[in-house]
């Protein structure tokens, strides 16, 4: 969730699509913004078992309005070196 400027807030869907929703400070819908893209696959969270055959599902991280009105929409999205992140490491 954040501040959107003129009052009212921005949500976002954490997991399961790219869906963004202003309300004003009532409570009501303004605006609701879906974005369809191949590396956010809909429907898929944390509850999905993550293994080294399938890579981390990507989930919007935050939202934020700036000064001039722009929705910034920060993501995590797995890169193409995610499996080396689930190999363990010896201590040195």
């Amino acid at each position: 969730m954040a501040s959107a400027k003129g009052g009212g807030i921005w949500a976002a869907d954490i997991w399961g699509s790219y869906r963004l929703q202003r309300f004003d400070s009532k409570g009501g819908l303004q605006l609701e913004i879906v974005r369809h893209a191949d590396w956010f696959p809909e429907g898929k969270g944390p509850a999905d078992i993550i293994s080294p055959e399938l890579p981390p599902f990507p989930s919007v991280a935050a939202v934020v309005e700036d000064s001039a009105g722009l929705v910034w929409v920060f993501v995590r999205v797995a890169d193409k070196r995610w499996p080396t992140a689930l190999t363990r490491r010896k201590p040195t």
